[in-house]
């Protein structure tokens, strides 16, 4: 069956490599763009795979023809080594832009929910290699005794737009870095992206974030501390059953003086069990928000709070999946390269994503719990097949891509074979869950 979009996709992603030079100051063997092509390559070999010598013997067979790697005359791994060490960020940043734009160009204004983009803002950790120019860089993080551990970690904070999984912008730093410094580098970025709906929860909030966001005009659900640890303009409201009302907040302003700002406070109900809460004492959330007016229910402000949660499920994909469970670069540069080569492969993923939603007969809803869910493994598969049918030669047939883009899509509620159960949910191992106790998978 032949997908509608999968020659676009093609010319997409050949457009977007072609951002990239195709030459060092000093080229022997290896360019910025097989260079490349050997990064992305490391990713989706996934973790049990990762590094440059597998990553080599993929792309040899792969991109033999379109690299010019003769038999007999390819690049050895040390040769590899030194083409991935003259590639800078600077390079890479260029080819992200370019991904980014050809995204928005495609999805259009299918990408916004209420007019506004839904991005939510998440930190993470990587570990990196054990080197001494990572661990002055990054820093080794304690563990119990005042030991140092021996791996040096990161800290990355990170936008993602949350319909379609792409990393809008990032931060990276070491491991005993401000998220909320972070969070106001990224803010300034996004405020040149059109209009946006950031998402963020505890932790992030603080009056500077919150008076830049107003600033910077960009509208905002973040949950706040409740208890000993909440604001004291917000001290009392966590009493009780739900409210949604106007509190005044002491805010600083750009010239520096404190303000009073009127934002919109929620006091949600308990939830029910179930992801993200499975098996834990649900809990209430204190919502802080700019939205205000009768088309912003309390409901509709609640939906979009919970969307979220899909921040952390693109964390545990990048990990179990695209093997960024730790690095295997041992300079700055190349710990740099390697996340935004994961960027460029995600916003590749997103892209597929978006042309198999809008093939689709009907348009689905963002909040509709029984719409059909995309197969993240099926994703990466299709995403590599792009890179492999952009780079061969135009003639060549792209039946593996055709095949991937038709096994993205899946039904959430479709059961299971041989079991009288639906289905809750697929783990990104391919493990299909049941609520069933005691059912064999």
């Amino acid at each position: 069956m032949r997908h509608p979009h999968a020659p676009a996709l093609t010319t997409v992603v050949r457009a977007i490599l072609n951002r990239l030079k195709t030459k060092y100051e000093r080229e022997r063997l290896t360019g910025p763009r097989q260079s490349l092509l050997v990064l992305l390559t490391s990713i989706h070999s996934g973790i049990d795979r990762i590094g440059v010598r597998p990553a080599r013997l993929v792309a040899m067979r792969t991109f033999e023809a379109c690299l010019d790697w003769r038999p007999g005359h390819m690049p050895s791994t040390s040769a590899i080594c030194r083409g991935l060490r003259k590639l800078c960020p600077v390079m890479l940043e260029m080819v992200i832009a370019e991904s980014l734009s050809e995204l928005a160009r495609i999805t259009g204004p299918c990408v916004l929910i209420h007019r506004r983009r839904l991005v939510a803002i998440d930190g993470v950790r990587i570990n990196a290699r054990r080197t001494s120019a990572l661990a002055r860089w990054l820093g080794l993080p304690k563990q119990g005794d005042d030991r140092k551990a021996h791996q040096p970690q990161a800290l990355v904070v990170t936008a993602r737009c949350v319909l379609t999984g792409a990393t809008l912008a990032q931060e990276i730093v070491r491991h005993d870095g401000s998220e909320r410094a972070c969070a106001r580098r990224i803010v300034d970025r996004l405020a040149g992206m059109g209009p946006m709906l950031v998402v963020m929860d505890r932790g992030f909030p603080a009056r500077d974030l919150i008076a830049q966001l107003l600033r910077r005009r960009i509208d905002f659900v973040v949950r706040m501390c409740g208890g000993k640890c909440a604001w004291r303009e917000l001290h009392g409201h966590d009493v009780g059953p739900g409210h949604d009302r106007m509190v005044d907040l002491r805010l600083r302003g750009a010239d520096g003086r404190w303000q009073t700002c009127r934002l919109r406070t929620i006091l949600t109900q308990r939830p029910r069990r179930g992801r993200p809460r499975c098996n834990r004492t649900p809990e209430q959330a204190l919502l802080l928000t700019n939205l205000t007016g009768s088309y912003w229910s309390t409901q509709r402000i609640v939906a979009l709070y919970h969307r979220r949660w899909d921040i952390e499920t693109s964390f545990r994909e990048d990990k179990r999946l695209l093997g960024a469970t730790r690095s295997r670069a041992t300079t700055r540069n190349g710990f740099t390269n390697e996340l935004l080569a994961l960027q460029i492969y995600r916003t590749l993923m997103a892209i597929a994503a978006a042309l198999v939603v809008s093939a689709t007969a009907a348009p689905q809803r963002w909040d509709d719990p029984r719409a059909k869910r995309l197969n993240t493994p099926q994703l990466i598969v299709a995403a590599w097949w792009l890179l492999v049918a952009a780079c061969l030669p135009r003639g060549h047939r792209g039946d593996p891509v055709l095949l991937a883009l038709c096994e993205i899509l899946r039904d959430a509620e479709k059961r299971r074979p041989f079991r009288m159960f639906k289905r809750i949910c697929k783990g990104v191992e391919g493990v299909w869950k049941n609520k069933v106790e005691g059912d064999i998978r």
